[in-house]
């Protein structure tokens, strides 16, 4: 079944630019890894905090792309830029779509 990975950074404010920049080029990376579905990123209302979402067709697909390789070196180094990271993955019951408009 589809996993969803919730990620949950906590960024010092003055590192926030360069952290997005990093996670876009994580983005870029991951959207050629098999099994990859989509990535959403937002900016928290308080300025330590980061959140994402990236969809997966399996927890294997996941796994395996975030294990070694480009995807792993590109979230490495997201991670190293946090000064906490949280990543949980979920089964996905369901999904209502929706248009962010970006």
């Amino acid at each position: 079944s589809r996993v969803g990975v919730v990620g949950i950074f906590t960024v010092p404010p003055e590192k926030q630019t360069d952290f997005l920049a990093s996670f876009k080029r994580y983005g870029d990376t991951v959207k050629s890894a098999p099994g990859f579905g989509g990535l959403a990123t937002h900016r928290g209302l308080e300025a330590e905090h980061v959140s994402t979402y990236e969809i997966w067709e399996s927890a294997a697909a996941y796994q395996t792309a975030t294990a070694n390789g480009p995807v792993a070196d590109a979230l490495a180094t997201v991670r190293a830029m946090a000064s906490v990271t949280e990543l949980h993955p979920y089964e996905v019951i369901r999904v209502c779509r929706f248009n962010p408009g970006t």
